[in-house]
């Protein structure tokens, strides 16, 4: 796997945009059409555009931009996700792969949810070969709240792994500064142990993304108490941290466990933890809905690109 960072407006001298075709998620976050942005839609050969009635994109739709095609769904509804995929995303990508096709994943605002079941969908049908992933991180996130609530806690469509009712379970949370979502989660599964993962000070975007990652597993500790386990790990380096993933799933601390992993981390460990679920199918992974996001204030794009080629 093949990682570079590179800054705003050089992503087309890194993709062959014109042999291209582009996935992207429309969303209340502005860093969604960044690569749309910089790149154009033009220049793609097919752009295929999750959009929901919540975020819609009729305008640029309705443009006269060919090229773009809609795949619009309920992000909260896994099924009309699914279905989405099905109906509208695999048959463009059939035909397009056939003639030389590549696709670039840019995975910056699907939820995680989202993410993880196209990415189940791009394996069984043999496409994560013809993956590139973009990701534009942010270099600030809202610091009063980023979602309220939560609407339910469920297993994520695809990953619902394999569970003994007789057996302890090992929580796996992948921290990141919805402290709510974090709590569910903890509070439905009621774990006998919970290691909580978060990125370490070089990969965090910023001392204070680190500062308020720290603060939030030193809370679950003070209150979980002598069975929380905690980490810090590379949120960044999507090879190494995938491998970790296994190899820390395969050590023989989980034997004989029933093993529930929640992602609330970056988009990239999201991708990480997806990436080694293929692999290693026996763990469950869950979603936290929030009940509400700050859709006003929650995030700002950074100007500089991750990719990843697989």
């Amino acid at each position: 796997m093949i990682q570079e960072i590179v800054k705003r407006g050089q992503l087309e001298s890194k993709i062959n945009v014109s042999e291209s075709v582009l996935i992207c998620s429309t969303s209340f976050e502005d860093r969604w059409n960044v690569v749309l942005e910089d790149i154009g839609s033009k220049k793609w050969k097919q752009v295929v555009l999750f959009n929901s009635p919540k975020y819609s994109a009729d305008g640029l739709l309705l443009s006269g931009k060919f090229n773009i095609t809609s795949a619009r769904c309920v992000y909260s509804e896994p099924i009309d996700v699914l279905l989405t995929c099905n109906e509208i995303l695999v048959p463009h990508l059939k035909v397009l792969i056939a003639s030389g096709t590549k696709i670039v994943f840019d995975i910056s605002t699907f939820t995680r949810e989202m993410l993880l079941i196209i990415l189940k969908v791009l394996d069984h049908y043999n496409f994560l070969t013809h993956c590139t992933f973009v990701y534009t991180p942010s270099k600030s996130m809202n610091r009063n709240w980023l979602s309220k609530g939560v609407l339910n806690t469920r297993s994520v469509l695809g990953y619902a792994g394999d569970f003994d009712l007789g057996s302890e379970t090992h929580l796996i949370l992948f921290s990141g500064f919805e402290v709510e979502r974090s709590i569910e989660a903890i509070e439905e599964y009621e774990p006998t142990y919970l290691t909580v993962l978060s990125g370490d000070s070089r990969s965090s975007y910023s001392r204070d993304y680190y500062s308020r990652s720290k603060q939030l597993v030193e809370n679950l500790k003070t209150h979980y108490g002598s069975n929380v386990f905690s980490e810090e790990i590379d949120i960044t380096d999507l090879e190494k941290l995938k491998n970790y993933i296994l190899e820390l799933l395969k050590s023989e601390k989980f034997h004989n466990q029933n093993v529930v992993i929640v992602p609330l981390s970056n988009k990239i460990s999201t991708l990480a933890l997806g990436l080694a679920m293929l692999e290693f199918s026996r763990a469950q992974v869950i979603y936290p809905q929030p009940a509400e996001y700050n859709v006003q204030e929650y995030s700002e794009a950074a100007e500089e690109y991750f990719i990843f080629r697989m």
